[in-house]
């Protein structure tokens, strides 16, 4: 029996790769950066890429901050502060808040049938802030996020936080949705909770409790 639900953000409950290009391109347009058409296949697959390693615990999300713009900007060719461009980019990220398809309607159907909680590795403020812009910050009891706990998914160190805050609900009775492998399932795995994998990309693994290709799927789990 499930008690509780623990639910990613990006990629999850936000469309990261929607708020992620125009919080780009509204930066770019404020420090008066002209970014070239392939910018995007650029800057996702390098986000992806560092972002592993702060799962894996070979890079903080400070420097990530410091770095992420830079090396764009390097593989672009572009001539600019990346830092400086990070902070731009962050902000801009904080104000926006594309919900995914099926991620209102997910949360109403799950909002007083569990206990529910939001599990990121992004930093907090910013986090709240889009759930906030989104509707979807009062669906939650939680907030448990890397920047405050002091470990980031998939660190044992994480989700044994957030099940001593749900205590007394068993890990076994929690249920861990997101779309990562390594940071959500393994993670959550590893902590004894289940664990739903949401699989867009019709990718092969046998890892999860449950695999779905959308969110519209979960409601027929819970």
């Amino acid at each position: 029996m499930i008690r509780a639900v623990l639910i990613d953000v990006d990629d999850t409950l936000l469309d990261f790769r929607l708020c992620a290009k125009a919080s780009m391109e509204r930066a770019a347009a404020k420090a008066g950066i002209d970014l070239p058409d392939n910018a995007t296949e650029v800057f996702f697959p390098l986000n992806d890429s560092l972002w592993k390693q702060i799962e894996t615990g070979q890079m903080t999300l400070d420097e990530l901050h410091r770095t992420r713009w830079k090396k764009v900007f390097d593989a672009l060719g572009i001539c600019g502060d990346g830092e400086a461009f990070e902070v731009l980019f962050r902000r801009e990220l904080a104000e926006s808040a594309e919900p995914t398809h099926g991620a209102r309607r997910l949360l109403e159907h799950l909002h007083g049938r569990y206990v529910l909680g939001i599990a990121s590795n992004a930093p907090y403020d910013q986090q709240l802030h889009r759930l906030q812009l989104a509707g979807f910050h009062t669906y939650f009891r939680h907030l448990f996020v890397s920047e405050r706990i002091g470990a980031a998914k998939p660190s044992p160190a994480f989700f044994e936080a957030c099940c001593r805050a749900l205590e007394p609900i068993p890990p076994h009775q929690i249920l861990m949705i997101g779309d990562s492998l390594r940071a959500d399932v393994r993670g959550a795995k590893a902590a004894g909770m289940k664990t739903c994998w949401l699989n867009r990309r019709g990718e092969k693994s046998d890892e999860a409790d449950y695999t779905v290709s959308s969110l519209e799927e979960v409601l027929g789990l819970l």
